[in-house]
């Protein structure tokens, strides 16, 4: 089935569940239980929540880095409120999902003078990937996924903490091939493990890094579970507040979930993540504020030789799945080769 005709109706379907159940337990007393089991399941998979820290100031003299991750919603293309979103928060680097070429357009119009470098991946309806940012960035790994339907993108950012490497994904939303949320529901978890097993071996152990974007399961999900197993950890839900950073609206009220992350490891310490409540489409932006982590020599030596154990072969990712940007280049910044041009690619779309 064409992405572009299963995506969009996802999006409706997810919030048809809900009601659906609601609908059905008022009208049969007999399903009443039943219902509300299913209902609370669906929720509770949905957007559990976690441990919390006290959101803190960066300490004077300590260099920090604000980054964004949000799902414009690609059938909102242009819209105001999502690029008043990305301004007001003023990140220094944006990561987007669901990206089009009249998104950029926008993006590029409205953004441009406060946002140097950008670049765009346009993909399969709702697979595109965008990035703003005040920093220099370089393009490492665009992978198609072989298990779902949108591709991850692994950069590497000059940014004030040294480089930093970010692998931005958007997973497989759960929904079956035939469209059915109920099956998703069941299904796709096991896809969304898959795609992170593929994805994860892309990534430098040598390097900080931040995996961003919407992963469509909480912090409890499998996808995430993996990511821990290897050592990150969530930051949204370590902070309290809203952890809910998706909603639906249905005649019956509102679903809500949390489907985006910003998963760090120990490298990095986050001072603040929160969800914005913000712009018109159905995922919120997740903000956070990180610095690089204070370790004592053992704890940062014993993390190192973990990591040595697992170190990436240099390639371009799995065979004939990756895509390496040709672009202008400047010279090595710590061992970073970094970019200043800005412009956008538009492969083959998935199905």
């Amino acid at each position: 089935m064409a992405m572009e005709q299963t995506t969009p109706s996802f999006k409706a379907r997810l919030g048809r569940v809900a009601a659906w159940m609601a609908r059905i337990s008022l009208a049969d007393p007999a399903r009443r239980i039943l219902t509300a089991s299913l209902l609370l399941s669906f929720c509770c998979w949905l957007s559990c929540t976690g441990q919390a820290r006290t959101p803190v100031q960066p300490e004077a003299g300590t260099v920090h880095l604000e980054v964004m991750t949000y799902n414009l919603n690609y059938g909102l293309a242009g819209d105001t409120a999502g690029i008043e979103a990305i301004a007001a928060v003023n990140a220094d680097i944006v990561f987007l999902q669901e990206t089009t070429a009249d998104w950029e357009r926008a993006l590029r119009k409205q953004l441009g003078n406060r946002y140097p470098h950008v670049a765009f991946r346009h993909c399969c309806g709702a697979g595109g990937l965008g990035v703003l940012s005040k920093l220099p960035f370089v393009e490492h790994d665009y992978v198609q996924s072989t298990a779902g339907w949108f591709p991850a993108w692994r950069l590497i950012v000059q940014s004030p903490l040294g480089a930093l490497q970010v692998l931005q994904l958007h997973l497989r939303p759960q929904v079956s091939d035939s469209g059915s949320v109920i099956s998703g529901y069941f299904q796709t978890p096991a896809i969304r493990r898959a795609e992170i097993e593929q994805f994860h071996p892309l990534l430098d152990p040598d390097l900080p890094t931040l995996v961003v974007g919407d992963l469509n399961e909480n912090h409890h999900g499998r996808a995430v579970a993996f990511l821990k197993q290897k050592g990150f950890r969530s930051a949204l839900s370590e902070f309290p507040g809203s952890q809910q950073t998706w909603r639906w609206t249905t005649s019956l009220g509102t679903v809500r979930a949390e489907l985006d992350h910003l998963l760090y490891d120990d490298r990095l310490e986050p001072l603040e993540v929160k969800v914005v409540d913000a712009g018109r489409s159905d995922h919120l932006p997740v903000v956070g504020t990180f610095q690089l982590a204070k370790r004592s020599p053992d704890a940062a030596a014993d993390s190192s030789a973990a990591r040595a154990g697992r170190r990436r072969a240099p390639s371009d990712g799995p065979s004939g799945s990756a895509h390496r940007s040709s672009r202008a280049e400047l010279a090595p910044v710590n061992g970073v080769v970094l970019v200043t041009s800005t412009e956008s690619r538009t492969p083959g779309c998935l199905r």
